[in-house]
């Protein structure tokens, strides 16, 4: 089995309002700077939240809003044990089929420079860096990282 593959397909579903508090919880496992979790519940319940699910575990989760014709990626963010094996994929992938079935013209995002996995990803599924946010991300250590924006035309 190629480490970049799901073991069995995950199900994909909006999130319960019971199951925010597992999705914070995954989201500071993957954040050095987390949101508060007042400002990712409101997040949620005014945005659309996809969860990724194998035998009722939540494995990880995207979150966006839109606006208009423009929809954008919060948050992709899939526990540490489960990472490269195309969960982020499938959520991505349902997030995207949701927005082409709407009035939603293009989906953005921002990624860390270095996260060259999640860039992998987003090339791969057609979004092109479109701007650059210098200095954007602040590690602990203090270092700063670049954002790109990138963009999918729906």
């Amino acid at each position: 089995m190629s480490n970049n593959t799901v073991r069995h397909q995950p199900s994909i579903e909006k999130i319960a309002y019971c199951e925010y508090s597992l999705a914070y919880e995954i989201f500071c496992e993957t954040r050095q700077t987390p949101w508060s979790f007042s400002s990712f519940e409101s997040s949620v319940t005014s945005g659309l939240c996809y969860v990724a699910k194998e035998n009722k575990n939540m494995l990880g989760f995207v979150l966006s809003q839109s606006m208009y014709e423009t929809a954008e990626i919060l948050d992709i963010s899939v526990t540490q044990t489960r990472r490269r094996q195309g969960i982020g994929a499938c959520l991505l992938h349902a997030l995207i089929e949701h927005y082409a079935s709407t009035e939603a013209e293009s989906v953005l995002l921002e990624v860390d420079e270095n996260n060259k996995a999640a860039i992998g990803l987003y090339k791969q599924k057609g979004f092109k860096h479109i701007d650059t946010r210098a200095n954007y991300y602040q590690y602990q250590d203090g270092q700063r990282s670049s954002a790109w924006v990138m963009q999918l035309q729906l």
